[in-house]
């Protein structure tokens, strides 16, 4: 069973939510796992964070670990009502938030930008912080994950 922390916008506005205490399932374990592996294959994946049902990688980015954000529609409204604007990828810093974004549009998933992306390293991808659904928080490059990297986009806050 879960239940809501009282997380407002800057504007004031209810942020839904949900803080599940519970366990992650073999299954799940071993479906991400196996992830893990084909993503890791010659690059660097490392783990900050164990398995954890509490948060997922949009409480991550938008709530600081203490909950999840489980609607799209949410994050929008935080990006919105928090006063973030996308940047270009060549003016990311650390700290920006890094939204994937699926084939049609949709937000799949959020990850904290560690490393800019520089134009003659990494072939300009950055490196990472992100929350793979109920598994591990991991520090990688943002193209080694399971979400679409080709469409991804950057957003800062900004406080005008």
């Amino acid at each position: 069973m879960g239940h809501e922390l009282r997380l407002d916008t800057a504007q004031g506005n209810h942020v839904p939510n949900v803080r599940l205490e519970a366990q992650v399932f073999p299954g799940e374990l071993a479906r991400y796992a196996q992830m893990e592996r084909k993503y890791g294959t010659g690059f660097s994946l490392i783990e900050r964070a164990g398995p954890d049902t509490r948060y997922n990688c949009h409480g991550l980015a938008f709530a600081c670990r203490r909950t999840a954000v489980e609607d799209v529609n949410v994050v929008l409204q935080i990006l919105a009502e928090d006063r973030y604007r996308e940047v270009k990828d060549e003016s990311a810093l650390p700290g920006d938030v890094l939204l994937y974004f699926g084939e049609h549009g949709e937000i799949e998933h959020s990850a904290i930008i560690l490393e800019s992306p520089e134009i003659n390293k990494n072939m300009k991808v950055p490196l990472v912080i992100s929350k793979w659904g109920n598994y591990k928080e991991l520090i990688h490059r943002a193209s080694d994950c399971p979400y679409r990297f080709l469409g991804a986009r950057y957003f800062r806050m900004h406080q005008q």
